[in-house]
């Protein structure tokens, strides 16, 4: 049963009055379909796009990079048993797009107790909107499905719920989602990401001098190409990486039950720490070696180290040392409780051509 209270009521009926009513259809899914709606705001290249949606709403949002101004468009869909059912969830929903100091606010609204609920009763709102390139997107929109695609400069998600995609970010990312998958590609600059209970991916990643913050709880980490310093944490799951080239001297990977395994397209400056507390550890070197590596398995596991000239600084029961090329880099690998550490080289030190031995 709905409640709807007097003063709602008279807020409706106000506007109600003051504008024309949408035009409501049923779509072949049996899903109510409201108009296609479009409003344009003023918008420079380099201001901010700030779009905030209650939490009683949800539906996808689509936002890219190209035009002079700020477009938005948008359709509802509404879950209902009939027409006008359908229009008094319409009703509620609001999409106002308005220019501030900043740039452009996009506010999406229902009220906090929306007429729909449960399973059968549903409101959503299917955003698009386009932005000049080289802008700054803040999203705090939890419970919409979330596409970006830019050249954009900087892109902060302060909350979501749902789905995350970002793409062509040039100068700092920093996302916080929870229980659906997150994926980054083609960023460059500052990077924090956060998630727990679903995946994190990202794909041609460049931090430069920065270190880039990747932290998730309960899911996996893969990460496919890489260039900077990273600090990697996640729990129950695995860390995966190809085509990694990390400097700097706070590389960090950190897992507590699950696989590590990194591949680098070369391993010759910077700091790293590497530790696992169940599960192994697999380093896979593509290129040149140049480090000194000091391996730490638990008790009862062992390292292995292949294709490459090394000399053994110090080797114990479960303790290897070893430097490769200079021993330029540093590289410490430790697993707690148990774990084998297995490390596979090219064949290739710094200045030197394949080994044979």
């Amino acid at each position: 049963m709905k409640y709807r209270t007097g003063i709602g009521f008279c807020l409706l009926f106000v506007a109600a009055g003051a504008l024309p009513a949408e035009t409501i259809v049923r779509g072949p899914d049996g899903v109510f379909i409201g108009e296609r709606i479009e409003q344009s705001v003023a918008m420079k290249a380099g201001q901010k796009l700030t779009v905030k949606a209650s939490a009683s709403l949800s539906g996808n949002l689509k936002v890219t990079a190209g035009g002079g101004v700020c477009r938005v468009v948008y359709q509802k869909r509404l879950k209902a048993e009939s027409r006008s059912v359908a229009a008094e969830y319409a009703g509620e929903i609001t999409v106002e797009a308005a220019a501030n100091p900043e740039g452009v606010a996009v506010s999406l609204t229902a009220p906090n107790r929306a007429a729909w609920s449960g399973t059968n009763d549903a409101g959503r709102v299917e955003v698009e909107i386009t932005i000049p390139e080289g802008s700054d997107i803040v999203l705090a929109t939890a419970y919409f499905d979330i596409n970006a695609i830019g050249p954009f400069r900087e892109v902060m998600i302060t909350e979501s719920l749902s789905k995350v995609d970002v793409e062509n970010v040039t100068a700092g990312t920093e996302i916080k989602v929870a229980n659906r998958p997150l994926t980054v590609k083609h960023a460059r600059g500052r990077l924090a990401v956060t998630n727990q209970y679903a995946g994190i991916k990202l794909v041609d990643v460049y931090t430069g001098d920065e270190t880039g913050l990747v932290s998730n709880d309960n899911g996996e980490v893969v990460i496919e190409s890489y260039r900077g310093g990273i600090d990697v944490r996640t729990s129950n799951d695995r860390i995966f990486g190809q085509r990694l080239f990390l400097t700097g001297s706070k590389n960090r990977v950190k897992n507590t039950s699950g696989p590590i395994a990194l591949a680098f397209d070369s391993l010759t400056t910077g700091k790293f720490r590497i530790a696992n507390q169940f599960g192994a550890v697999t380093i896979t070197i593509a290129g040149r070696t140049n480090a000194a590596f000091i391996c730490r398995p638990a008790e009862a596991s062992r390292v292995m180290a292949d294709q490459m000239s090394m000399e053994p600084t110090l080797v114990y029961d479960n303790r290897l040392e070893f430097t490769t090329g200079g021993g330029e880099a540093e590289v410490r690998i430790t697993t707690k409780e148990e774990g084998n550490i297995i490390i596979t080289g090219s064949g290739k030190a710094v200045g030197g051509e394949a080994s044979d031995e």
